[in-house]
C-alpha cells in the first residue's frame, strides 16, 4: 500500500471510531432502554415511529459501515482510478480540452475531491452520531421526547459544510 492510500485511509479510522460511539452508548444503555425503542420522532420531538432494539443496532451498524466506507474508504481509491481513467476520456473540442490533459491537474482535482469526501463525512457521522445519541437519551427519559438540540445543530453544520464545500470544490475546480 503505497503512502498516499495510508494517509487516506487515516479518515477512515475516524468515521469508524465516530460511527462506533452510538452502537457502544446502545450497548450499554441496553437494559435501561425499552423494547420496542422510539426511533422517530415528529416535529415536536415526540416519538411516532418504533422499532426493536436489534433493529435499531442493525440499522446503526449498517449506516456506520457506510459511512466508513463512502466517506473514509472510496476517497483514498479515488486519486488513482481518476489518473488511470484520465487516459481513457474522449476530450471535447473546447476551451475546457486542455485540463482533461494534464495529468497534474487531474491529480489536483482527485486530492481537492478527497478533501471535499472527508469534510462532509465528518459532518455527517457527527450529525448521525448526535442523532443516535439523542435517540437513546429520548428513550431513557420519561416522557420519551427528543431535544431539538441533538439534531438541528448538527443538521445545521452538516447542511453548512455541505453548502460550504460544494461552492469551495467547484470554485477550486474551475481555477483548474
Amino acid at each position: 500500500m503505497t503512502r498516499h492510500r495510508r494517509a487516506s485511509l487515516a479518515p477512515a479510522a475516524f468515521f469508524a471510531l465516530a460511527a462506533a460511539l452510538p452502537v457502544v452508548e446502545l450497548l450499554v444503555a441496553r437494559r435501561a432502554l425499552p423494547d420496542p425503542m422510539a426511533s422517530h420522532f415528529a416535529g415536536d420531538g415526540r416519538p411516532d415511529g418504533w422499532m426493536s432494539f436489534d433493529q435499531v443496532l442493525l440499522i446503526h451498524l449498517l449506516v456506520g459501515a457506510a459511512q466508513v466506507l463512502i466517506f473514509g474508504v472510496l476517497p483514498a481509491w479515488l486519486g488513482p482510478l481518476m489518473q488511470r481513467r484520465a487516459r481513457f476520456i474522449r476530450v471535447p473540442r473546447g476551451l475546457n480540452a486542455r485540463i482533461y490533459r494534464d495529468e497534474s491537474t487531474i491529480r489536483r482535482a482527485a486530492s481537492d475531491l478527497r478533501h471535499y469526501m472527508h469534510a462532509l463525512g465528518a459532518c455527517m457521522v457527527l450529525t448521525l452520531a448526535s442523532a443516535g445519541h439523542g435517540t437513546i437519551q429520548a428513550n431513557l427519559a420519561a416522557d420519551s421526547r427528543l431535544e431539538p438540540v441533538y439534531v438541528i445543530v448538527p443538521l445545521a453544520l452538516t447542511l453548512a459544510c455541505a453548502l460550504g464545500g460544494t461552492a469551495w470544490l467547484v470554485l477550486r475546480l474551475r481555477r483548474l
